[in-house]
């Protein structure tokens, strides 16, 4: 059987894709799976850039088929904060030296940082870019988002690696995301709908 690359080591992220690209027909495997290390300096300054470092890294290691997303949360009242430095938000916005945060952290610091802003004013998006590389092609890129809001608590449960599912209510649903259904999440969830379009390329 072909096998497609998932360049992550978030756990959550590889469940979310062998689910999303279980019909493919292609075994689903991660750096750990393959015996290789998976953290890689993401100096990108755009989710694009990332998801393309950490596509073209692990398929130049291993010549297999290889996608990589990277996204995060961008928070309208912070000027788009954290985008891709959710994991290091607190230490670049205070100048410290980088330091990455838990899950608890993430959502605790938001919060925090929002605490003066009013509902009607806490307008988000969730957003992502996949990148997919494969020999002799050039690469793809697919971008999509889910335009939402912050609440001023924990609203709901989340899965381990995706913190703002804490906080984040989508709008078009008007309820916490981690309440979905699952008809409701295949319908807005920008990683599946990416998977989607990018079957193509495959």
């Amino acid at each position: 059987m072909k096998r497609l690359l998932i360049a992550s080591n978030n756990q959550a992220k590889i469940s979310d894709f062998k689910k999303f690209m279980a019909d493919i027909g292609y075994e689903i495997v991660s750096p750990a799976e393959l015996g290789l290390e998976a953290d890689i300096k993401e100096t990108g300054q755009t989710f694009r850039a990332n998801a393309e470092l950490k596509a073209r890294h692990f398929f130049a290691l291993t010549g297999l088929p290889t996608l990589a997303d990277d996204g995060g949360i961008e928070i309208d009242a912070l000027n788009g904060e954290p985008g891709v430095y959710s994991r290091r938000w607190k230490s670049r916005a205070e100048g410290l030296p980088e330091v990455e945060m838990t899950d608890e952290e993430i959502i605790e610091y938001t919060l925090f940082r929002l605490r003066k802003v009013p509902n009607e004013k806490r307008t988000a998006r969730l957003t992502m870019t996949l990148c997919f590389i494969k020999p002799n092609q050039e690469p793809v890129f697919i971008a999509e988002s889910i335009e939402g809001s912050i609440a001023d608590h924990v609203i709901a449960e989340y899965t381990p690696g995706f913190p703002f599912r804490a906080l984040f209510i989508v709008k078009e649903f008007a309820k916490p995301y981690s309440s979905l259904t699952e008809k409701e999440h295949a319908q807005i969830n920008h990683r599946k709908i990416a998977c989607d379009q990018i079957k193509k390329y495959l």
